[in-house]
């Protein structure tokens, strides 16, 4: 009397519900940042305020650092046609595209 008879255990395999939460944690925040991307990028035609606001909503929600470069055609309206590069523009950038910074966002303070 008083002593045990038998041990008994029960182990259930939860590695599938982990993985579906990470899932689905993981398409919640997805859905955010596009909420928020189409709440914010492209309430201006301006390019500079476009490409701020996209950063905005990056980082750092997607990203710790980014940069926004533009073809500098672009921005003094001298665009090529999509695809090609204007033939003065070849020559005198050597067959590479001129670009400028137009916006920078960190979320680490020293970048």
């Amino acid at each position: 009397a008083g002593r045990p008879v038998g041990v008994a255990g029960l182990a259930t395999d939860v590695t599938r519900r982990h993985i579906a939460a990470r899932e689905a944690a993981s398409a919640r925040r997805n859905l955010a940042l596009l909420n928020e991307a189409s709440a914010r990028i492209g309430n201006s035609l301006d390019l500079e305020t476009t490409a701020r606001e996209l950063l905005d909503v990056a980082v750092p929600g997607f990203c710790d650092l980014a940069t926004v470069d533009l073809y500098q055609g672009l921005l003094t309206g001298e665009e090529a046609a999509p695809g090609s590069w204007a033939p003065a523009h070849r020559e005198s950038a050597g067959g590479s595209a001129e670009l400028r910074r137009v916006a920078h966002a960190s979320a680490v303070a020293d970048a």
